[in-house]
């Protein structure tokens, strides 16, 4: 007998409880099973934990799967666009996604008559690498932009942002 296991005899009994009872709600509620360990991120892993028997909202709270309602309104919702002019006639366009899937960017050059479709971005920045309409002349651009969630456009358009192209 090792001197660990006669101090505290009921120590080595604990962890081969624990080995052998593989139900986390019987022996350890506020972890899961390793294989359904909780990350941030992992819905999966926060459908297994509160689907457990032993789960409370306050438990839920502690581990950061509970939470208060998104109350935010997708309908008056509109990105922030900035834009920076890089020469040559391209422009670099950073965003905000907030929780949306992305933003569809529209663009005008002065001159024309609306706006037209230049892509869907997912991840900031968008660059328009559009020539310019006459080679070697500056000319004003005019963005804006749109959040995506699917293929849907929701809420509302971005400010306007003009960019002065350098050729």
């Amino acid at each position: 007998m090792r001197i660990a296991e006669s101090r505290f005899p009921y120590a080595r009994s604990h962890r081969s409880d624990a080995r052998k009872n593989r139900s986390c709600a019987t022996w350890n509620p506020f972890f899961a099973c390793k294989r359904y360990a909780y990350t941030r991120g992992n819905p999966a892993g926060a459908r297994h934990i509160k689907a457990l028997s032993t789960y409370t909202s306050s438990l839920g709270m502690l581990l950061g799967i509970e939470g208060s309602e998104d109350t935010t309104d997708l309908s008056s919702a509109k990105p922030t666009l900035s834009a920076t002019d890089l020469g040559g006639g391209k422009v670099e366009l950073s965003f905000n996604k907030n929780k949306r899937d992305g933003v569809n960017i529209y663009g005008r050059r002065e001159g024309d008559p609306d706006f037209v479709f230049l892509g869907r971005d997912l991840s900031s920045p968008f660059i328009d690498n559009r020539p310019m309409l006459t080679p070697g002349k500056p000319e004003l651009r005019y963005f804006k932009a749109v959040y995506v969630m699917g293929d849907d456009e929701i809420g509302q358009f971005s400010d306007v942002v003009t960019v002065n192209c350098t050729p």
